[in-house]
């Protein structure tokens, strides 16, 4: 009889696994019909958007739309009314929820008449944390604080302009930030306050500061104050959000919607540009995959969340992927497709590829990744406070983020899309882009030059004049796509040539100093000629 019993408990007990199993809380997203009886109203903006996120719009003239209204309260009770269905967090831009249900609940929530549909997005054993050691990024340490990273990108002249981040505000979504508030590097942002939302969306609580360093080492590129003799992150100035949205164990279509929730968040708050550093093409359930065919900008989850971002006035960059040709797929990863947004890849200290900065093209033809920046051993500070050598196009991003971040302080009028494309027009290989180096490497120098000549009255400037107590005369070409080359002679009143130069004429050396210290007071002809242009102008030495 005993062996009977056990039998039986052994029979009641699989029973119950097996029941348990069925009811195990998978994750799904629910996509809702509508907004109808929303309680909001886009004409009360401010009821869920910051003052700062209303003033990018009305900067840019972009209008708030029911896209951005938040979902409907009442649906988001409804779901969590069946069963033992969570609602974890829910989205407005995609009007959808995440949940937490057994297979049976998911089937429930697809028969409410205010549901479209209900998508599996990852299963029930993610979500969680477990302590697993790995590193996103290809890593060989060693301290150093040579700083190319921020030389090819003409960083110190932008500092050297006042431009380092003040007032501006990045979002940064990444799979963890470990350590950040014990560095020293760092105790500047944080006395400052200027990290101003921080949220894990993974296990929705505000402590971000663990799990990877991955996040660490990119913020170290962006937000670092000096802590070594040359080391200092881009825009030490700006203020910050801090998103983790990535869990490092797993992967699953979940994180691509929480990266969204996260994107909608940085918006609602403000955000003037979100950097991620994080890609995605295959899944843990091969059933998830993305193929090459969908790198059209518009179909993956994370690409789609990006180019709303985007539409809402952000200035979007991503790193590219480490696919390279170390890699089958090769391709940038999603979201690098982007349309309205930057895709980084990575160059060495020979300013060529890196083996595995990501290839062109997309699926519908356009050109990655966009531009290129330093990523074969970018020095970062990890969880340690240490200064470490890193490769990836991760690091590569954040340079460009904080770049575009100098440039807009610089030229505050600027809307996302004009920030956009004069990082790339003006890059170093913006008159002969490709597939593999993109428009090439981007600097300050040339970003504001491409700038300026865009509200610039006519076709030159030449300052200053009268010459006065300085040794030179400068004179600046504003668009070398229009007059790549420039011939100029400088006549005395005589009519006899003094001085004549025939110049090359590009976005990052468009200036010529005319040596003056030699020449007597007195009035001076100059003629500017170039293919499209002819101009001549009176010099006054005094």
């Amino acid at each position: 009889m005993a062996g009977w019993s056990n039998r039986i408990a052994i029979t009641l007990w699989l029973v119950a696994t097996s029941l348990a199993a069925l009811a195990q809380a998978n994750n799904y997203v629910v996509f809702f019909t509508d907004k109808a009886n929303t309680p909001y109203s886009i004409d009360a903006p401010e009821e869920f958007l910051a003052a700062r996120a209303i003033s990018r719009r009305n900067r840019q003239q972009i209008a708030i739309t029911e896209e951005d209204l938040p979902v409907d309260p009442a649906y988001v009770q409804g779901l969590a009314g069946v069963g033992a269905v969570s609602v974890r967090q829910t989205s407005k831009w995609f009007n959808a929820a995440l949940v937490q249900a057994s297979p049976a609940e998911a089937e429930t929530l697809k028969q409410l008449a205010y549901v479209q549909s209900v998508a599996y997005i990852a299963p029930a054993n993610v979500g969680g944390r477990i302590q697993k050691q790995l590193e996103l990024d290809l890593l060989t340490e060693y301290a150093s604080d040579t700083l190319l990273q921020n030389d090819l990108l003409d960083i110190g002249l932008m500092r050297a302009a006042g431009y380092q981040g003040q007032h501006m505000l990045i979002a940064v979504m990444d799979g963890g930030f470990a350590g950040m508030p014990a560095i020293a590097a760092f105790t500047d942002l944080f006395t400052d306050n200027r990290v101003l939302m921080a949220y894990d969306f993974i296990t929705r609580t505000n402590d971000v500061y663990r799990y990877s360093d991955h996040g660490t080492k990119v913020m170290s590129l962006l937000a670092a104050s000096q802590t070594a003799p040359d080391y200092a992150g881009v825009v030490p100035a700006a203020s910050y959000l801090l998103f983790v949205t990535e869990d490092i164990n797993y992967e699953y279509r979940v994180e691509e919607y929480r990266w969204l929730i996260a994107a909608e968040k940085a918006d609602s708050a403000g955000a003037d540009i979100i950097s991620t550093s994080l890609g995605y093409n295959t899944f843990d359930d091969p059933l998830m995959d993305y193929s090459k065919s969908q790198l059209d900008g518009r179909t993956a989850v994370i690409t789609r969340a990006a180019q709303k971002a985007a539409n809402k006035g952000i200035l979007f960059v991503t790193s590219g992927g480490n696919t390279g040709n170390i890699d089958p797929w090769e391709n940038v990863l999603f979201p690098g497709d982007v349309i309205d947004g930057l895709a980084v890849g990575s160059i060495t200290t020979s300013l060529k590829p890196s083996s595995f900065s990501p290839r062109g093209p997309t699926a519908d033809d356009r050109l990655k990744p966009d531009v290129m920046a330093y990523g074969s051993g970018t020095y970062v500070i990890n969880q340690s406070g240490n200064i470490v050598n890193v490769s990836g196009t991760s690091f590569a991003a954040p340079l460009v983020a904080g770049l575009a971040a100098g440039v807009w302080q610089a030229f505050p009028e600027v809307t996302a899309a004009d920030l956009l494309a004069a990082i790339r027009f003006s890059s170093s290989n913006a008159a002969t882009p490709d597939n593999i180096m993109g428009y090439g490497i981007p600097s300050y120098r040339a970003v504001s030059n491409y700038l300026a000549a865009e509200q610039a009255a006519g076709w030159f400037a030449l300052y200053p004049n009268p010459v006065v107590n300085t040794p030179y005369l400068r004179i600046k070409i504003y668009d070398p796509i229009r007059d790549p080359s420039v011939i100029f002679t400088m006549f005395d009143t005589l009519g006899k040539p003094i001085a004549s130069a025939d110049l090359a004429i590009t976005w990052q050396d468009n200036e010529y100093f005319l040596e003056m210290t030699g020449l007597p007071r007195g009035i001076y002809i100059l003629n500017l000629q170039s293919g499209k242009n002819f101009s001549q102008v009176k010099v006054l030495k005094l």
